[in-house]
Formats: C-alpha cells, structure tokens, sequence
C-alpha cells in the first residue's frame, strides 16, 4: 500500500497544474463521447476516443502557367482575356487556403496548392478560363518540399 502512494504521488508530480486543480467534472466523459462505448479518462482527455476516420492528408502540387497561343502579346496581363475570372478562381483558392505560394517569374506565373491528389488538383486548374481558352498553357507537377523555409512578402 505504502508503495502504491508513493507512485501515485510521483505520477501527480508531473502532471501540469490544470490536472492537479481541475474541478472533477473536467474528468468526466462528455455526452457528446458517451455513444463511443468504453473507454478510459487517458483516452478522454488525449482525444483517442475520437474517430479517427479523416480525410487522407493533402499533397502539394506546383502549377505552372505559361503564355498559351490565345495570348494577345499587344495586351497587358490585367487586360487579357479572362483575366478577372482566372483572378477570382485565384482568389476563391486563396480563401479555401489551397493556395499555398504564388509567384511570377519571367513570362510565366507559378502557384503551389493543395489537393487530395493530382487529379483533383488537375481538375481545378484545368477548369480555369484562362487555361480552358488557351490563353494559359498549364504545366502540373507533385511537389514534395523537404526544406518549408520562410518567406515574407515585401
């Protein structure tokens, strides 16, 4: 017995104060839990009791677009073509957080987004008006970062 109250006390010694000074009901299953069946307070409060059916984590895939032979080269980029909706498909993608970087370069415009896999991410960009008209040409390929880096608008 002597040894049992010196585990527990060693074991409450490194449990962060919260759980130390938490009112009893803090430990007590949620009804919301109550249709998972059985399972332990440690279950409860690491959240393993949750279900665990998600959705397969996103892949990034980088998005080349090129000037396509719709391309009037007498015109600025904001005058072409379907320019204001390929803007608002960047724009809605941005919201959704799909986008993850965006840049120009040369005459060719670049983003990274994320997708379940590359189909889904083809059958965005390949929906776009700008790529749908030939004004873009749009090149897609898995991108795999092993170096995520910082970058800060200027």
């Amino acid at each position: 017995m002597r040894l049992q109250k010196i585990i527990l006390l060693a074991c409450c010694a490194s449990l962060p104060a919260f759980f130390i000074f938490a009112p009893p009901e803090v430990f007590q299953p949620q009804p919301a839990f109550a249709a998972h069946g059985n399972f332990s307070a440690s279950q409860f409060l690491s959240g393993a009791a949750q279900d665990t059916a998600a959705a397969p984590p996103a892949k990034y895939f980088i998005a080349i677009f090129s000037l396509g032979p719709a391309w009037q080269k007498d015109r600025p980029a904001h005058e072409q073509l379907y320019f204001k909706e390929h803007s608002a498909n960047l724009r809605k993608w941005r919201e959704e957080k799909k986008i993850t970087l965006g840049a120009r370069y040369s005459d060719k415009g670049m983003i990274v987004l994320s997708a379940r896999d590359e189909a889904e991410a083809r059958a965005w960009l390949e929906n776009d008006p700008m790529v749908v008209n030939q004004v873009f040409n749009l090149e897609i390929y898995p991108f795999n970062p092993f170096y995520t880096g910082c970058i800060e608008k200027k």
